[in-house]
């Protein structure tokens, strides 16, 4: 899993994946999970992803939060 810019947090099923900034390898049972990204002054990135019995990689680019005015 990487994001640009690195270092987002990692929330797997609603937690905190702990120990795991962007990028990191998450090691996860075959199934479905939802996943979301944060990084202070990035929007979070969230998404489904399915996992089969082969590894599978997920890039994601975050977005700038607009200034608040």
């Amino acid at each position: 899993m990487t994001s640009e810019p690195a270092g987002a947090d990692v929330f797997i099923n609603g937690r905190k994946h702990l120990g795991s900034q962007t990028p990191t390898a998450v090691p996860l049972t075959p199934g479905e999970y939802d996943f979301v990204l944060r990084l202070e002054g990035h929007e979070a990135y969230a998404g489904r992803v399915q996992v089969k019995n082969e590894p599978a990689q997920l890039d994601a680019k975050l977005s700038k939060k607009a200034p608040n005015r």
